[in-house]
């Protein structure tokens, strides 16, 4: 009898962690989770489809480009979507240039085409943990086709902001914001040029300078040189953020925002700015002071 109270007992565990299991991966969800691991940092991340603009056919590849800055990352999360009626995935998804190499999630052409989305979720592999990326690298590379035989049809590929997550290797979450992608399908006519821009500005932050000495209560220049490639669409505007908090825009040069500094003594407040052509591509540039 007492054996089979056991066998009973063991059986009844077994269910349970299975049930739990079921719990965590099915019911769970998985931004809530990281949420929950997770704490947010003031640190920018980029996540941006290149080129932004696209004429299929022939067949097009977008290539997901993530920009960090200096802080290193060991988890990124991405979801996209796409009008499966006009587009569809012409293969497999490439991860070979992606310095994340451990696959928690990655969507095969025909999960995607039938879905019209996209899910990638990359993490660091244990091998890698001396040398986690950082800065400006490609995570996956996206085939596309037309999916229509109609003329002139146009189609966005959307990232789903609020799935986005890119934890770095304390576990906090990156501050992100993402750049979407269009397509022109089977046009009729040739594009113009300035559509086809797909190479984002420079910009360089030039007051003040990084880990310089800022006075509170001061009002100081924050001055950048921002210029899109020759033949590009042009300069749009520049954004200035304080600790990710969007402060002002310019849309003519030279760029500059007087920051009048209000933030605590001793704290070092970092001081982004974004770029952006008229074709929408964009690039940003950060650096961070000491408030005395």
């Amino acid at each position: 009898m007492e054996n089979k109270k056991k066998f009973i007992w063991i059986i009844l565990l077994c269910v349970a962690v299975l049930l739990a299991g079921v719990v965590y991966v099915f019911i769970i969800p998985k931004s809530t989770t990281h949420d929950v691991l997770a704490t947010t940092t003031s640190s920018p991340a980029l996540l941006a489809l290149s080129p932004k603009s696209n004429v299929v056919p022939p067949e097009a590849a977008t290539t997901l480009v993530v920009s960090l800055g200096a802080e290193r990352t060991a988890f990124i999360h991405a979801d996209l979507v796409f009008d499966k009626s006009k587009l569809k995935l012409s293969k497999d998804i490439s991860i070979s240039q992606s310095p994340l190499s451990r696959v928690i999630k990655l969507s095969t052409a025909s999960e995607a085409n039938a879905s019209g989305k996209i899910t990638i979720a990359l993490a660091l592999d244990p091998s890698q943990t001396l040398n986690p990326p950082s800065g400006t690298f490609n995570l996956a590379t996206i085939y596309w086709e037309p999916n229509s035989t109609d003329s002139d049809l146009t189609a966005n590929v959307n990232f789903l902001d609020f799935y986005v997550r890119v934890v770095n290797t304390n576990s906090e979450l990156f501050t992100t914001s993402t750049a979407d992608a269009t397509f022109s399908i089977n046009p009729t006519t040739e594009p113009n040029p300035a559509e086809l821009d797909n190479t984002p500005p420079t910009v360089i932050i030039t007051e003040p300078t990084d880990g310089s000495e800022v006075r509170r209560n001061k009002t100081i220049p924050f001055s950048v040189v921002a210029s899109d490639d020759t033949g590009g669409s042009g300069m749009d505007r520049v954004e200035f953020y304080i600790n990710n908090s969007l402060e002002m825009q310019d849309t003519q040069a030279p760029y500059t925002y007087s920051w009048r500094v209000s933030e605590k003594k001793n704290t070092y407040p970092v001081l982004t700015a974004k770029a952006y052509d008229k074709a929408g591509n964009v690039s940003f540039a950060k650096i961070s002071v000491a408030v005395k």
